[in-house]
C-alpha cells in the first residue's frame, strides 16, 4: 500500500495543480477563433440552414454573384425565453447599403424559430472583388404573462459578398510635365481591380542620360477608378540643356503605360550675360574686318604717279588652321563616344528575375454522385495556407463555365465552411442536398476573403432533374484601359486642302461575361462649341471576356477643316474616350487664291490690251509706210547712214571743220590729206 501524503502537504499541492490548470487553459489557443460578442441571453441570430451548433454552424453569410444579380438567403432567429421578443433588422457596412428584407421588424412568439428572408441586389456596374458587410439584429423583450424576458441586444451576423465576373487590371501615367526640381504627373486606374503601380524615371539630355531611376513600388494602392497627382523630386537637374523626361508605370497584370514631356534649362543672367558678350566680339571683328579691309583698298589704289603701291600681305601656311583644329577635336570627339558607351553600359537593364510558377488550387471528391441525404468529404490542396474558404453544391453550373447563377444556384443552409492548414491543404465532409437549380451540379469552393481562387468539381445529385444550361445572357462590356492616341502624318495634298485622316488607336478590355465579337463604334468629331457629328466605325475581332485587345479605327474630317478639334469614341450610350486633334492651317490654299488673285487679273490685262491693239483705229499712210518699208528678197542691204547728218545736207557737201589739236581728233575720221577742199580751187 503507498504511503500516505500528509494533510499539510495535501493544501499546497492541489492549489499548484488547480493554477497549473489554470494556466494551461489560458494559455493553449481555441479551437476556433470568434471575434463577435457573445449573444443576449435569451435569444440568437445566425444563418438559417446547417447546423445548429458545433463546428459546422455557418459562420457567415456568404453570397456570390455577377453584377445585376439578386442574392437570396435567409436569417434565423431563435427566442428561447418565455415572452415574445421583437426584432428589427438592418444592413451595415459596404453590403448592408444593398440589403432589403422581407420585413424589417419581425415578432418572434416565445420558445419559437423563425426565418426571415433577404436579399441582396448587386448593382449592374459594380465592379468584381470582394465586399463585406454585416446584418444587424435589434432585439426588444415585449412584456409577458410571467417568466423570463430575454435581455435586449444586438447581434451581428457577417456578410460576405463576392461580386464575379473578368477583372482587369490597368493603369496609365497622365498630364506629365517638369517644373524646375520637380517632376508632376498623375496616375489613374482605369481597370476594376486595385493595383499596386511601379514607376521608373528617365531624362535624357543633348549629350545623354541625366536622370536613370529603375522601376520602384509607389507607397500606395490605387482603387478602380481613382485618380491621384503625385511629383517626383528631382534635386540636380542641368544648368543648361534641354531634357525629355519619360516616366513608366507598371502593376501586377497590367499593361505598362509611359508618357514625355520636354523642358528646356536655361539660366537667364549667364545665357544674357554671354550674348552680349558675343555680340560684343561680333562687333569688334566686324570693325577690325572693316578697318582691314579700308586699308587694303587704300593700299591698292593708284598714286598720281602713274604707279601702284606694293601691297603687302602676310603670308599663311594652307592646313594650319584644320590642322591645328584636328589636334583639338580629336581628344575630345574620344572622351564624347567613351562617355556615350558607359551610359548605353549604364542603362542597359539587367536580366529579370525567374519567377517560381504558382500552383493551381484543386479540389477532389470521395464520390462523383450521391443522393440526398448523404454525405461526401471533400479535399483540396494547392490553396493559401490558414484561409477560410466555403463549400457548395451548385446548379446549373460546371467545371469550365463555372457558377454562372452566383449563390442563387447553390444550397446555401447546407454549406459548411472549412480553414486550410499550414500546407494550404483540407478536408471537408458536406452533407448532400439538393441545390435550387437543376443539374449539371458541380461542388463549389471558394476563397471567403484576400485574393480570390475558386475551383469546381464535377458532381451528379442522384434524383434532382438536370436540364440543358441556359443561354448566357450577360453581355459583353467594354472598357477603354489606356489612354487614346491618333497615329498618322498628313500627306501633301492635305497642305492643299485634302481630308486630314489618323487612326484613332486605343486599348479596350472586356468585363461583361460574355465575348464581344466584331463590336461597332461610333466616332464623333467637335469643332468649337459645336455637336459631334458620329459615323459608325466597325472593328473586326473578338474580345474574350477578361481579355483585352488594340482596336484602330480610321478617322477623316472634311476637306479644308482646320484648327482645334474634339474625337469622341463611344460604344452602345457609353462615351469610352476623348482626344483632342489640332489640325493646321491648308496653307496651299491660300497660296493658290493669292496667285490667282495675282495672275488672273495680269492674263485679263494682257488680252484686253492685245484686244485693244487689235481694233484701235490707224493712220491712213501707216500701211503704205509699212508696204515701202518691205523689201523684196534679194534686194542689197545699204550701209548705215551717219547719225549726224542732217536731211538738207549730203555727206560730200557738208561743211567741214578742222579739229583744234591732234590729240582730240576723232580716231575714226581719215587723214588729213585724203580730206577734200574747195580751197584754191578756181
Amino acid at each position: 500500500m503507498p504511503p500516505l501524503t500528509p494533510p499539510a502537504h495535501q493544501g499546497p499541492l492541489a492549489l499548484m495543480a488547480v493554477l497549473a490548470a489554470l494556466l494551461g487553459a489560458f494559455a493553449a489557443p481555441p479551437a476556433a477563433a470568434d471575434d463577435r460578442p457573445a449573444p443576449p441571453e435569451g435569444w440568437t441570430a445566425r444563418p438559417a440552414g446547417g447546423a445548429s451548433t458545433g463546428p459546422d454552424v455557418r459562420p457567415y453569410v456568404y453570397l456570390e454573384g455577377a453584377p445585376g444579380a439578386v442574392l437570396q438567403d435567409r436569417l434565423a432567429v431563435t427566442n428561447s425565453a418565455r415572452t415574445p421578443l421583437t426584432v428589427r433588422l438592418r444592413g451595415e457596412g459596404r453590403a448592408g447599403a444593398w440589403l432589403r428584407f422581407a420585413a424589417g421588424t419581425v415578432t418572434v412568439p416565445a420558445r419559437t424559430r423563425a426565418e426571415v428572408p433577404f436579399a441582396l441586389t448587386v448593382p449592374p456596374d459594380a465592379t468584381p472583388g470582394d465586399r463585406s458587410g454585416a446584418v444587424a439584429a435589434s432585439g426588444r423583450a415585449d412584456p409577458g404573462e410571467g417568466g423570463r424576458p430575454a435581455v435586449p441586444g444586438e447581434v451581428r451576423v457577417p456578410v460576405r459578398l463576392r461580386i464575379g465576373g473578368p477583372t482587369l487590371a490597368a493603369l496609365t501615367v497622365e498630364d506629365v510635365r517638369v517644373s524646375g526640381r520637380t517632376i508632376h504627373y498623375a496616375l489613374v486606374n482605369r481597370g476594376n481591380a486595385p493595383v499596386a503601380p511601379r514607376l521608373s524615371v528617365r531624362a535624357e539630355g543633348l549629350l545623354g542620360a541625366l536622370l536613370d531611376r529603375p522601376a520602384r513600388p509607389l507607397p500606395l494602392r490605387l482603387a478602380p477608378g481613382r485618380r491621384v497627382e503625385l511629383t517626383e523630386p528631382w534635386p540636380d537637374p542641368p544648368a543648361l540643356d534641354a531634357v525629355t523626361v519619360r516616366l513608366r508605370v507598371t502593376a501586377t497584370d497590367a499593361v505598362p503605360d509611359e508618357r514625355t514631356a520636354s523642358a528646356a534649362y536655361v539660366p537667364l543672367v549667364p545665357v544674357a550675360g554671354g550674348g552680349l558678350a558675343a555680340l560684343g566680339v561680333l562687333g569688334a571683328l566686324a570693325v577690325r574686318k572693316r578697318r582691314r579691309r579700308r586699308a587694303r583698298t587704300g593700299a591698292l589704289r593708284p598714286r598720281r604717279g602713274g604707279d601702284r603701291a606694293p601691297a603687302t600681305r602676310p603670308a599663311t601656311r594652307p592646313g594650319v588652321l584644320p590642322r591645328v583644329r584636328r589636334r583639338l577635336m580629336t581628344p575630345g570627339l574620344v572622351l564624347l563616344l567613351a562617355l556615350l558607351s558607359a551610359l548605353t553600359a549604364l542603362a542597359t537593364p539587367g536580366a529579370p528575375e525567374a519567377r517560381a510558377a504558382e500552383g493551381e488550387p484543386s479540389v477532389s471528391l470521395s464520390k462523383k454522385e450521391a443522393g440526398k441525404g448523404g454525405e461526401i468529404t471533400v479535399s483540396g490542396d494547392g490553396w493559401r495556407p490558414e484561409t477560410l474558404l466555403t463549400l457548395l453544391i451548385c446548379g446549373e453550373a460546371t467545371p469550365e463555365q463555372g457558377v454562372a447563377g452566383g449563390t442563387n444556384s447553390c444550397a446555401n443552409a447546407d454549406g459548411r465552411a472549412v480553414t486550410t492548414d499550414e500546407k494550404g491543404a483540407f478536408s471537408k465532409k458536406l452533407p448532400v442536398a439538393e441545390p435550387p437549380k437543376p443539374c449539371p451540379c458541380v461542388v463549389h469552393v471558394a476563397t471567403v476573403t484576400g485574393e480570390q481562387a475558386l475551383a469546381d468539381a464535377e458532381f451528379a445529385v442522384a434524383g434532382h432533374p438536370t436540364a440543358p444550361l441556359p443561354r448566357r445572357t450577360g453581355g459583353g462590356k467594354l472598357a477603354v484601359l489606356a489612354t487614346t492616341r491618333l497615329e498618322g502624318d498628313s500627306s501633301l495634298l492635305t497642305w492643299f486642302g485634302a481630308p486630314p485622316a489618323r487612326q484613332l488607336v486605343l486599348t479596350v478590355g472586356n468585363l461583361g461575361t460574355d465575348p464581344v465579337k466584331d463590336p461597332v463604334f461610333a466616332i464623333g468629331t467637335a469643332h468649337g462649341v459645336y455637336a459631334p457629328q458620329w459615323e459608325e466605325r466597325q472593328w473586326r475581332g473578338t474580345v474574350a471576356p477578361g481579355g483585352r485587345a488594340q482596336v484602330k479605327l480610321p478617322v477623316e474630317l472634311s476637306a479644308g477643316a482646320h484648327g482645334d478639334y474634339q474625337i469622341s469614341l463611344r460604344y452602345g450610350k457609353r462615351v469610352l474616350a476623348e482626344q483632342p486633334w489640332g489640325v493646321g492651317r491648308p496653307w496651299g490654299v491660300t497660296l493658290f487664291w493669292v496667285l490667282l488673285c495675282l495672275v488672273v487679273p495680269a492674263a485679263v490685262f494682257r488680252t484686253g490690251m492685245a484686244v485693244v491693239d487689235r481694233v484701235r483705229p490707224r493712220p491712213a499712210g501707216s500701211a503704205a509706210h509699212r508696204r515701202r518699208r518691205t523689201k523684196p528678197p534679194g534686194t542689197p542691204e545699204r550701209g548705215p547712214e551717219p547719225a549726224g547728218a542732217l536731211p538738207w545736207f549730203t555727206p560730200d557737201s557738208a561743211p567741214y571743220r578742222a579739229p583744234a589739236s591732234a590729240p582730240h581728233s576723232a580716231p575714226n575720221s581719215p587723214p588729213l590729206e585724203n580730206r577734200s577742199t574747195t580751197k584754191g580751187q578756181p
